[in-house]
């Protein structure tokens, strides 16, 4: 049986009406969010923003997992399925001393199709190829000072969005194959190989050294889901 229930209202002058539910007390004033965290208001809670720490949790108080990469390392991530994206959002902290480094990459068997990030020449670097349609964006500089940095990727359709820090972003608004669509089936965090032949796919960006925190794609914050459910990450030794 449906339950309903109805506010009333108040007329008041010229016409309009408000409701005469008391306004509701900022959820920040107590200032939950610990460890640099910020703090946004939701519907009667508050919502901590914990990506640019090295914090986790309700009220970013706890650890974030952090992986460690010495070159021969990786993550690999498979989804149950064949991904079609038109809208991406990835959040990723990391801190290396090298210039050139492989972050984050996704690949598929059913096209050539791919999102990568990389350090390069102490910058990151964005590339994203769908069908025959590639673009590239890069942000930030001097990335490779053993500090930790957070990078931010979002893309709407054919609108992309790269940000380091607080610096102002890189934007683009570019033409894309496949209707904007990005195909993917895994994703291959701090390096690519072929781990049937244990060599490295790509010559072109190294495996990265350095250590990683706060990978989320799409929402789903990946090194946290890993150490809930007692998984790693995999390499060559």
């Amino acid at each position: 049986m449906a339950v309903f229930q109805f506010m009333s209202f108040e007329l008041r002058k010229r016409g309009a009406i408000r409701p005469s539910c008391p306004e509701l007390p900022s959820q920040c004033d107590s200032q939950p969010c610990m460890n640099g965290g910020v703090c946004s208001e939701g519907w009667n809670r508050f919502i901590c923003d914990c990506t640019a720490t090295s914090f986790t949790g309700p009220t970013c108080g706890k650890d974030a997992t952090t992986l460690t990469f010495n070159g021969s390392q990786h993550m690999l991530i498979s989804v149950p399925e064949e991904s079609r994206t038109q809208t991406e959002d990835v959040t990723l902290r990391f801190r290396t001393t090298r210039p050139l480094g492989l972050l984050l990459t996704t690949s598929t068997e059913q096209s050539a199709d791919r999102l990568e990030l990389a350090v390069a020449g102490g910058r990151v670097r964005l590339t994203i190829r769908l069908g025959d349609k590639e673009k590239v964006l890069v942000a930030g500089q001097g990335l490779n000072d053993n500090q930790w940095h957070t990078l931010q990727f979002s893309r709407r359709g054919s609108g992309l969005k790269l940000q380091v820090d607080d610096d102002t972003p890189a934007r683009a608004d570019t033409v894309l194959g496949k209707q904007n669509i990005l195909e993917f089936r895994t994703m291959h965090v701090g390096g690519l190989y072929h781990v049937e032949e244990e060599i490295q796919m790509t010559n072109t960006v190294p495996n990265f050294v350095g250590s990683m925190q706060q990978f989320s794609f799409n929402g789903h914050p990946y090194f946290e889901m890993a150490r809930s459910s007692g998984g790693g990450y995999g390499g060559q030794q």
